[in-house]
């Protein structure tokens, strides 16, 4: 059961995270209850059982919560909260069912996750090379940089697609089943399928609206199997993604993309023994790094002068630190100890 599973804390990084995506493998592909649903939506909604053995993958590592060691979200009492959840999803896509009959645009580029200036910014040499571009994600800027669009999705929309009001209905034909094998197993199911489904309903209502030929999302941690398969679907040729951070292991499980584009040579391949699957890694160098200073006109007479720069990470809401015991231990009781040191052995230092 996900429930009792517990990762060795003595153990190395690497062969915690390595043992970890083995269970979660070995858990999805042996799980006669999973396998059934699985079935059925591929059998009415056509997505290959492939496609959704890698989603599933991907949820259930993402619901490891390392600092607390175990799986989160799969008790059996968070079933009727889940299944109530799953059952608004469906109802608000079918109230809201409407279908496409606009022509599809058609793009050479779509770019994933703008969310603000910022995101439009990173992109701006993408923009400017490629001649019909979108940008995806919920924030549209006031000054264009060439001729992009915009596609700002909203849950509300997910009834917009080229789904069917019987393959809708199928679904919850299937909140039954699933709550079944919820009971028998002891597990919350539905954790897995009101996110599986949710990524069905919302990839399937973007490439109800448009199609391109490449696809490119800034975080490599943030792929999708159902969006690139609905993508390929629409004509797609090539999906990638980037790596906008350091490869840590806890990190760089089960990615899928046709590229990733590496910070530097020897990148990426970590993935690749993490249950991900990438056709090709172009190292590239930092698209942050170019936007949030290559790219910037500089005046360092505005940079306040320091004598010591300690470089911190996201410890308090990112569990993803706490792989083992090394990092607890070397974090909380070496270094934050010595940095108050520091200030205590030299005051006048800024």
């Amino acid at each position: 059961m996900l429930q009792k599973y517990r990762v060795n804390k003595k153990k190395e990084s690497p062969e915690i995270c390595i043992n970890l995506v083995k269970y979660i493998q070995n858990y999805v592909n042996k799980n006669r209850s999973l396998k059934n649903i699985f079935l059925e939506i591929e059998r009415f909604i056509k997505i290959p059982n492939t496609i959704l053995k890698q989603k599933t993958y991907q949820i259930i590592f993402n619901d490891f919560n390392f600092k607390k060691n175990k799986f989160e979200n799969y008790n059996i009492f968070y079933t009727l909260i889940d299944f109530l959840k799953y059952l608004v999803l469906i109802l608000i896509s079918i109230f809201f069912h409407r279908k496409n009959i606009n022509k599809k645009k058609n793009y050479d580029l779509i770019c994933n996750n703008v969310f603000d200036q910022n995101d439009v910014d990173r992109y701006s040499k993408l923009v400017k090379i490629f001649k019909r571009v979108c940008l995806l994600g919920n924030f549209t800027s006031k000054k264009k940089l060439n001729f992009e669009d915009y596609l700002n999705f909203k849950k509300i929309n997910i009834g917009l697609s080229n789904l069917t009001l019987k393959m809708k209905f199928i679904f919850i034909v299937l909140s039954f089943k699933i709550f079944y094998f919820s009971l028998i197993d002891r597990t919350n199911y539905f954790r897995i399928f009101l996110l599986l489904i949710y990524d069905i309903l919302k990839s399937n209502h973007i490439f109800s609206k448009i199609k391109a030929k490449y696809y490119f999302t800034n975080k490599f941690y943030g792929t999708s199997p159902i969006f690139n398969f609905y993508f390929k679907q629409a004509g797609g040729i090539k999906s990638s993604c980037f790596q906008k951070n350091l490869l840590a292991y806890s990190l760089s499980c089960f990615v899928f993309s046709d590229i990733l584009f590496t910070l530097g040579k020897g990148q990426g391949k970590i993935c690749l023994k993490l249950g991900g699957k990438i056709k090709k890694i172009v190292p590239v160098g930092s698209l942050f790094m170019e936007n949030a200073w290559f790219s910037k006109k500089k005046d360092l007479r505005n940079v306040p002068k320091s004598n010591i720069i300690i470089l911190g990470i996201n410890t308090l809401k990112n569990s993803r630190h706490y792989v083992n015991n090394i990092y607890e231990n070397s974090y909380y009781n070496f270094f934050l100890d010595w940095i108050n040191q520091l200030a205590v052995d030299f005051p006048n230092l800024k």
